[in-house]
């Protein structure tokens, strides 16, 4: 099955983790206008093969597509956080990481074409209802994945992660943020458990550490996905 992004400006984690879970994701560049999105959209749903859709702001999982295409419901879709806390913020009828089936399409050729606007901000909210109107409640799938929208200056993941640049293969350093400080104790180290979802490149270790990796440094470290463990 199709895996889909349209982006203008992606997340880097998000990148991060389509680069690595979903190498195979047909980028789509949709800068140009307004109705571009719409426009690729309306493309993919005319195919009748069924798609998955992921936007440029989602952070997948390893098994994000695949339990996605697995699914046997002809609409389904990972919720994920919006404005606000808690299960209340949740957004269940979005585009951001959802699957629509052969069978859907082929049973609804026109509803892209029939939606009254073709602006990216609100192609959701007129799916969405016009599915549900048509018999298809959409199936969701649980955890969610973590959305890297801001609002209202935080960020809707829950973690102040700032910007991170991103390397060819999809890994993620911790540049240009400075996340590193000097301690100025020779005698001193520090324990931590890396709990990102991707490689982190370490520069004073000089490699990449992976998830759950536990690392010792005599530089204490400022980033939200490494856990203190213990001062040695």
């Amino acid at each position: 099955m199709r895996v889909a992004c349209a982006y203008t400006d992606p997340h880097p984690l998000a990148l991060a983790s389509l680069t690595r879970f979903a190498p195979e994701a047909e980028r789509r560049d949709v800068s140009q206008s307004s109705d571009a999105y719409y426009l690729f959209l309306s493309e993919l749903w005319a195919s009748g093969e069924g798609f998955v859709n992921i936007e440029q702001d989602i952070e997948i999982r390893e098994d994000t597509v695949r339990v996605l295409t697995d699914c046997s419901e002809p609409y389904c879709l990972f919720p994920y956080s919006g404005p606000g806390v808690g299960e209340a913020s949740l957004l269940k009828g979005s585009l951001g990481c959802v699957r629509f089936s052969p069978e859907l399409l082929r049973a609804q050729p026109g509803a892209m074409s029939a939606l009254p606007v073709r602006n990216w901000r609100r192609l959701d909210c007129e799916l969405h209802p016009r599915l549900v109107q048509a018999g298809y409640e959409p199936h969701l799938h649980y955890p969610p994945v973590l959305h890297h929208h801001y609002y209202s200056g935080v960020c809707a993941c829950g973690t102040e992660h700032g910007e991170y640049a991103v390397d060819q293969e999809g890994r993620y350093t911790t540049t240009p943020r400075p996340v590193w400080v000097q301690s100025g104790a020779e005698d001193r180290a520090w324990r931590y458990r890396y709990i990102g979802p991707v490689p982190v490149l370490v520069p004073p270790l000089g490699h990449w550490v992976e998830p759950n990796d536990e690392v010792t440094t005599r530089q204490p470290i400022t980033h939200p996905h490494f856990v203190a463990r213990r001062e040695l």
